[in-house]
């Protein structure tokens, strides 16, 4: 495939961010707290890539390697989660557009 592809897919994840962002926000107003709208979320987008890595053409559980990263490498999720806390808690009072600029600022 040819680099469009590859720029059209970083567009489109840029306009999901910010559609993300209002639903999660969303989310929170209708459960009434942020850290379960942000597990909500996690927890749909986990099953999502279950499902996706299960049916995928090179499928293969890479546990022993996964047991020897390095942990650092490891903290992804925890600074996704952190991200979409903040976001659910900043996007209804500072506004979804400026929650995101700032974080893309930061």
């Amino acid at each position: 495939m040819g680099k469009e592809f590859y720029y059209a897919i970083a567009f489109i994840s840029g306009l999901l961010i910010a559609v993300q962002a209002g639903v999660n926000s969303q989310l929170r107003v209708t459960l009434q707290h942020p850290i379960l709208a942000a597990l909500i979320s996690f927890l749909i987008g986990s099953f999502l890539l279950v499902g996706v890595y299960i049916f995928s053409a090179k499928s293969q559980v890479p546990l022993a390697t996964v047991q020897l990263t390095d942990w650092w490498k490891l903290t992804g999720g925890a600074l996704g989660a952190f991200y979409i806390v903040s976001i659910i808690l900043v996007a209804p009072k500072i506004g979804a557009a400026n929650a995101l600029c700032f974080a893309i600022a930061g």
